[in-house]
């Protein structure tokens, strides 16, 4: 996602500032939102849930 496209309010249109090292702040209307941030050990902890989704639902569907 653009990073223009990211710092646009969701509730008043205005542009959000950096306000901390992981807090997008709009100077409009005050709405604060933490930025998105992916590190490994979500991204790790994702794929084991969607691995033993997926072979839960082989193990259930096969006949």
């Amino acid at each position: 996602m653009p990073e223009e496209v990211k710092t646009i309010c969701p509730n008043c249109g205005g542009r959000m500032v950096g306000a901390e090292a992981e807090y997008y702040r709009c100077p409009s209307c005050g709405y604060e939102r933490k930025s998105a941030t992916l590190d490994l050990g979500s991204l790790a902890l994702g794929a084991i849930v969607g691995g033993g989704a997926a072979a839960l639902w082989f193990l259930l569907t096969r006949e």
